[in-house]
């Protein structure tokens, strides 16, 4: 697709020519599922979600709601256990009124989560869309007491062995389902090898991610002067070229079935002197589980983060994500009134955004867990400890972040997964104020973990993000 500039022409709007809430093609842009979550004509208050009353508000001028079929689910974990219709609804314009919903409390489920959505949708056909339009829907946590999924024993796990050179830990144990490897390379500080039952899940990672490819609002000159978390500012404190650095190792035992690795790193840009100082903690357990502990300890002056968390590649083949949180579409933390608590299923070419110019695009936000899967069922589940942003592309961030056009793109065969703690906010400084300060990412000393495990063939990862091991100390 081309833009202003492209053919030499001065002055020009670059892609800004055609791009809004739908696409040059007219494909919807995440954007305009927002808009409309945000200006939608019905609004659900609770009022006493246990005992089924929610407060449901018209906010139409002149229309009742009579033409709207109004009906409800509760979900356990993103399954629906219940379901129901109310009868039409006559509440008049700018009025409200609060219904009983007919909710059965469910036998709870260690673990579980229960949240309760109510779907407006047209009653009948019209000049402007069609019956079973959805025009609206609220969505509330349940207040059940949950009782709390129990933990594994490490006593119970079989045990591991270690083995360590100048160059690499190799942590090998056998897991319910079967053998894994997790090598970890000491120059590197990151894993080079996962293995479970002989199927390598990694390619390389995670390290520590700061960088994301700039969208419009980041790289807009309209807003870099008055925002601090710009695409100027960030290039300036060398953002986009921070390289690793490995200081020290260390390997202990913590008991039979787990082992503790630790790597103090660092992270600069080659033309300044500060950067980042990291501590990774990997605590590895019998059970095939690696729960990693970051600690990022920026240095002085630095200005807000594009992003902060953990990036990794995977091998070619896992080309099926599913998860748990918000979606179905990308989120970001000032942008996910329309994302709805659930469980979800794509492809990770399906999870792209094709916005005109190349950018940081597809996020999930408010992840419980998120597993990459193959045909055969191998795969990797990454939980978050409690909570994450999710991304999963075929185009590392240095391509989006290099290219113009999507044919300037190519394709990688591996797939980068980015799993964050938290992501700056899009703001709208293209055209209008810059990210909000509560949603900007200061750059300040934070410890964020997340819990890795391999998947093989039936191995659920909504069982498996449960069954944490023991935390040890």
């Amino acid at each position: 697709m081309a833009y202003g500039g492209d053919f030499g022409d001065v002055p020009n709007d670059g892609n800004f020519c055609c791009n809004g809430l739908v696409g040059p093609d007219r494909d919807v842009h995440p954007g305009l599922i927002e808009y409309k979550k945000l200006i939608q004509p019905v609004r659900v208050e609770a009022v006493d979600l246990a005992a089924g009353q929610v407060r449901i508000i018209n906010r139409y001028d002149f229309l009742d709601l009579s033409h709207l079929d109004v009906s409800w689910t509760l979900e356990e974990d993103g399954q629906v256990i219940q379901r129901g219709a109310l009868e039409p609804l006559s509440i008049g314009p700018r009025q409200s009124e609060i219904v009983t919903l007919p909710i059965a409390k469910p036998t709870l489920q260690p673990g579980a989560e229960y949240w309760l959505t109510l779907h407006f949708t047209l009653a009948h056909e019209t000049p402007w869309a069609a019956w079973g339009h959805e025009v609206a829907w609220e969505q509330f946590r349940m207040p059940y007491e949950v009782p709390q999924a129990p933990s594994l024993a490490v006593s119970a796990m079989k045990p591991l062995h270690v083995e360590e050179d100048e160059a690499v830990i190799v942590v090998k144990g056998e897991a319910e389902k079967g053998p894994f490897a997790l090598t970890l390379g000491k120059c590197e500080g990151t894993i080079l090898s996962f293995q479970y039952q002989g199927r390598e899940l990694v390619a390389l990672g995670p390290r520590l991610s700061i960088w994301r490819a700039p969208t419009d609002n980041d790289e807009s000159p309209l807003g870099a002067w008055r925002n601090p978390a710009s695409a100027m500012a960030w290039r300036r404190a060398g953002y986009d070229r921070l390289q690793h650095r490995v200081r020290r190792t260390k390997t202990e035992r913590l008991a039979d079935g787990a082992v503790r690795v630790t790597i103090r790193a660092y992270s600069v840009p080659p033309d300044r002197s500060i950067g980042f100082g990291i501590t990774y903690t990997y605590t590895i357990y019998g059970s095939g589980d690696v729960v990693l502990e970051t600690q990022v300890r920026p240095g002085i002056y630095l200005p807000p983060l594009p992003r902060l968390g953990l990036q990794m590649r995977l091998p070619q083949g896992f080309e099926y994500i599913s998860w748990f949180g918000a979606g179905p579409h990308e989120c970001y933390s000032d942008r996910k009134a329309s994302g709805r608590i659930s469980l979800y299923q794509c492809t990770v070419d399906g999870q792209h955004v094709p916005y005109v110019r190349p950018q940081e695009n597809g996020n999930k936000i408010d992840v419980r867990w998120a597993a990459l899967t193959d045909d055969a069922g191998f795969g990797l589940l990454a939980v978050g400890m409690p909570l994450l942003n999710v991304t999963a592309h075929h185009y590392t961030t240095e391509a989006l972040t290099a290219a113009r056009h999507w044919h300037e793109l190519e394709r990688s065969e591996e797939i980068t997964l980015n799993l964050d703690d938290a992501q700056s906010g899009l703001g709208t400084a293209s055209c209008g104020p810059a990210t909000l300060p509560q949603y900007l990412l200061p750059a300040a000393e934070r410890t964020f973990s997340v819990r890795l495990r391999p998947l093989g063939p039936g191995e659920a990862p909504e069982v498996l993000s449960k069954r944490a091991p023991e935390a040890l100390s």
